[in-house]
């Protein structure tokens, strides 16, 4: 055999010796949704909230151990609480991908809430218990009588905190949220470190509540905090805004951030934020819903739907929290989901993780497909790097010949020890599919766990395509005069184009006007003197085109 032959053989079994090590599989588990997993060894611990109706018709949750190599489930506890003050077993939830620790030798600290009624009111109560033997850890967490959830439970330098909301009813329709951090200390005691009380509730007053913690890997005496600020109350908020904080472990403020910035057109949806190496915090949203009144041709009072929504990256100063930049990555999203219309309005963005080599994003979108299925839930991972370009993005249509297929909905993700990834989510199924539409139609709902390789594959050389690019610039459409000017500026647009918005910045960035296409000419004598950015998007046809103008006063 030639030297030239025996190198390729051998790069030949090291591709199939590495894709045998990369395996993926897509099960379903014990639950109806998959919350999180932890990795222990082989085997996989999954906390998915579950429909059993056993005992008693309460609904409990699962936690499933199953095998790493395959997926298939060899053990399942169904677990429920029985409640001292009612005497019953009563509903018991865990629904975030942050409730549980991994204590180590197969032990966790579980955070659940779960129904004690009182009379004829019906309310939440919170506790931590340890799992396997589902035991109560003797901890106050509950503020007196009113509902309180437990909405994350993190480990950050080897100290627990939880992460506590409790909403104080108003009258029946309303309620006033708030929001405590609790450092649970080893001796089973609680100190509160930092807490966000909203005391009165009217259409016009800020609701802030706080979401996730991440640890600050520049300095340990520091958390970096998420927070969502809420106003403009019809049942629930009609605008919404995603605040990020640093504070030191005693609960002292040392800056805010508000990322989306000048961007108050729309509603920040499924915020997340990671830190990068550098200590800056870079931070992903979506603009799935413009705010009351801001939706370009429909001025409508409530939120409205983005029919154009995609992903929005910002990156905040570790010294300050000063907003650095602001992008999005419509372009490159457009071209790889080949989206329509409707196809990215629903997305949501539910988990991140920061590697060496970059960010990987998590979600799902839904997509229309023909009656009887109408639609389906696409999982997808999105690789950027650490500015937000985009490296690389999957979407995995796992049942593409099922026309009953309704998709899966990862909750959470996390890294395999071969460097893959395991997405916890739910499946769902519609049964009794027919072309009849008065016939009653049923959803098959269970957990499910999806196993990807290191590239984010699931079927093998998925990513031989990802250096290939092909976004081209569209050519401006619009045309801009006179230049210079000092008086006023025309737009010419296209025939029978319609519903373009003007946004003109200074050279800071500065945004100093905003308008609608029925402006024409626009008055400029109020414009500083100097070079501008006049920035065109069509909300329709989603062209976007920017033009440089000079004034002279």
């Amino acid at each position: 055999m030639s030297l030239k032959k025996h190198i390729i053989t051998v790069l030949l079994t090291l591709c199939v010796l590495d894709l045998q090590a990369q395996n993926t599989w897509f099960k379903f588990i014990p639950g109806w949704i998959g919350m999180n997993c932890h990795i222990s060894n082989d085997t996989i611990y999954s906390f998915c909230a579950t429909s059993k109706i056993d005992p008693n018709n309460v609904i409990g949750f699962n936690l499933n151990k199953a095998s790493l190599l395959n997926g298939i489930t060899y053990s399942s506890d169904s677990l429920f609480f029985f409640s001292e003050k009612s005497h019953s077993y009563t509903n018991l939830e865990y629904r975030s991908k942050n409730n549980s620790i991994n204590l180590g030798n197969n032990n966790y600290l579980i955070a659940v809430h779960y129904i004690d009624s009182f009379a004829t009111d019906t309310k939440w109560q919170s506790d931590l218990f340890f799992y396997p033997k589902f035991e109560k850890l003797n901890i106050q967490l509950n503020y007196d009588t009113f509902d309180t959830k437990i909405d994350g439970l993190f480990e950050i330098n080897n100290i627990k905190y939880a992460l506590v909301n409790w909403q104080k009813k108003i009258d029946k329709l309303s309620t006033l949220s708030s929001s405590r951090i609790l450092k649970i200390n080893d001796n089973k005691t609680s100190k509160l470190i930092y807490t966000k009380v909203n005391t009165s509730y009217n259409q016009n007053v800020h609701n802030i509540e706080i979401q996730s913690i991440i640890e600050d890997h520049q300095n340990a005496q520091n958390l970096i905090i998420q927070l969502i600020d809420k106003w403009d109350w019809h049942g629930e908020p009609a605008q919404f805004e995603s605040v990020v904080q640093q504070i030191d472990t005693l609960g002292n403020l040392i800056w805010e951030s508000r990322p989306s910035g000048n961007q108050d057109t729309i509603n920040t949806s499924d915020f997340q934020m990671v830190q990068l190496p550098n200590g800056n915090i870079l931070c992903s949203w979506l603009d799935l819903y413009y705010r009351p009144y801001k939706k370009p041709g429909d001025p409508y009072q409530f939120e409205l739907p983005n029919y154009n929504a995609t992903f929005w990256f910002a990156e905040l100063d570790y010294q300050t929290g000063k907003r650095l930049w602001v992008k999005n990555n419509r372009q490159f999203l457009d071209w790889k989901m080949g989206t329509s219309v409707s196809d990215f309005v629903l997305s949501h963005l539910t988990d991140v993780l920061a590697f060496d080599d970059g960010i990987v994003w998590c979600g799902y979108r839904y997509v229309d497909r023909p009656y009887p299925q109408s639609w389906t839930a696409l999982p997808y991972l999105f690789k950027t790097d650490n500015k937000g370009n985009p490296l690389w993005y999957r979407e995995y249509n796992l049942a593409d010949n099922d026309t009953s297929d309704k998709g899966f909905k990862p909750s959470s993700f996390i890294r395999t020890p071969d460097n893959g990834f395991l997405l916890c989510g739910e499946y769902l199924r519609k049964w009794e599919m027919s072309i009849d539409t008065n016939k009653k139609q049923s959803i098959f709902q269970t957990s499910a766990l999806l196993k990807l390789d290191s590239n984010g594959c699931f079927k093998p050389r998925c990513n031989i395509t990802d250096n290939i690019i092909q976004i081209k610039v569209p050519n401006n459409l619009c045309k801009v005069f006179p230049n210079p000017t000092s008086n006023f500026i025309n737009i010419k647009y296209p025939d029978s184009s319609t519903e373009w918005e003007i946004k003109i910045f200074d050279i800071y960035g500065k945004n100093i006007y905003f308008g609608q296409q029925n402006i024409n000419p626009i008055l400029c004598h109020s414009f500083p003197s100097g070079i501008l950015f006049i920035q065109l998007t069509n909300r329709i046809s989603n062209q976007r085109e920017t033009h440089k103008i000079k004034i002279e006063h």
